[in-house]
């Protein structure tokens, strides 16, 4: 097994965002595409606090944890992706209406 290894980011290339949340933390992994493969820009995780926690007893808690997170995420990497785009990437199919509002 290889150690991960972090490239720099190139402005003029696409950034791609893989965000998944699950009921104790976010996690989210900026990336770009280098030599024909994703390469790992940076990572970002956060635990969830008391009151956040309580959003998964909700009805439709699993969803608000996912939006939230895919918010938390951009904003983490505000300083790549901020007035350029960006793919999105999530496993949550509750929000492919986000996706598709983007467009």
């Amino acid at each position: 097994m290889k150690p991960t290894i972090l490239v720099y980011p190139d402005g003029k290339k696409r950034f791609k965002l893989n965000v998944d949340s699950s009921r104790y933390a976010v996690g989210a992994c900026l990336m770009q595409e280098v030599d024909d493969r994703d390469r790992v820009v940076a990572y970002a995780s956060k635990l969830l606090t008391g009151s956040q926690k309580n959003w998964i007893t909700k009805q439709d808690g699993i969803s608000e944890i996912e939006c939230w997170g895919v918010v938390w995420a951009t904003r983490a990497f505000r300083c790549y992706l901020d007035k350029r785009g960006f793919d999105l990437y999530r496993d949550h199919q509750a929000l492919t209406w986000y996706t598709c509002r983007l467009e």
